[in-house]
């Protein structure tokens, strides 16, 4: 019965930072409306961080910062999802991005380069969001622990 526990915790953590990425995908749409260029930047990020930790926590694996959730999703979890070519590589690349503009002070976010982010993101999280709710439909998960 402790598996079945902590599959049913996994599932419903995975479902609550879809939530937080479907959410953060909205706040991104309104922020290049203003426009936020850098805001729209981060939170495009943001949800793909989100809809990665989704994955993370269906399949029972931790990590200790948000740095850990993608270097995780990255080199443990992408290698093992059916996903686009392009969405293989667009949590690296906004990744870079969100850094960039974070860490140089002469980097400026324009609405062009938002614009794509906020895309990228979209579609990243849609798949992700497809394999989340095919997984749990088959019963996929893991625990991380014994019975």
């Amino acid at each position: 019965m402790g598996r079945r526990v902590a599959l049913e915790e996994n599932q419903m953590s995975a479902v609550v930072y879809m939530r937080r990425a479907l959410a953060s995908l909205k706040a991104a749409e309104l922020t290049l409306s203003i426009p936020f260029p850098a805001e729209t930047i981060a939170l495009s990020y943001r949800a793909m961080l989100m809809a990665a930790r989704s994955i993370l926590d269906l399949r029972g694996r931790r990590w200790d910062s948000e740095w850990e959730i993608s270097e995780i999703f990255i080199r443990e979890i992408l290698p093992s999802l059916d996903l686009t070519k392009e969405n293989q590589r667009a949590l690296k690349v906004v990744k870079s991005l969100v850094e960039k503009v974070d860490n140089d002070t002469d980097e400026e976010a324009d609405p062009l380069t938002a614009k794509a982010c906020m895309s990228d993101a979209s579609q990243f999280v849609g798949e992700l969001r497809r394999i989340l709710g095919k997984e749990q439909a088959e019963g996929k998960g893991d625990d991380g622990g014994e019975d």
